[in-house]
């Protein structure tokens, strides 16, 4: 079962590398360290990731389930070396979104990838 589900994970990661919508770049959160008077912030790491924007009935389902807005952008990301989470970022096309919802596609750890809600 462990070997069908790494053929999973590394078929839909080659799908959406090879036919996605452009690269598309996590940022982790910033680590604050030091003393709260004079904090030493360092920005997160980032992460290049290729995913396709989602739309039509699967967005609706989140939109109608509270989850986003009409407005809000969201998109389908392979698994991609670590876990996102709501206070990271995404850089899609130049633009920083700010992440709102974090859906993992299966329950698998780690799972074959994310479903994110994103929002300017």
């Amino acid at each position: 079962m462990a070997e069908l589900y790494n053929r999973l994970r590394t078929t839909a990661n080659t799908l959406l590398t090879n036919y996605g919508q452009g690269t598309m770049v996590y940022q982790e959160p910033a680590i604050t360290s030091g003393p709260s008077y004079d904090p030493v912030i360092t920005p997160g790491a980032e992460h290049s990731v290729s995913g396709i924007k989602v739309s039509g009935q699967r967005k609706n389902t989140y939109i109608e389930g509270g989850y986003i807005q009409a407005s809000d952008l969201m998109v389908m990301l392979p698994e991609f070396g670590t876990t996102p989470t709501l206070s990271g970022k995404m850089k899609v096309n130049g633009t920083t979104y700010q992440i709102i919802m974090v859906d993992p596609i299966t329950e698998e750890v780690p799972p074959v990838g994310y479903y994110l809600g994103l929002r300017v």
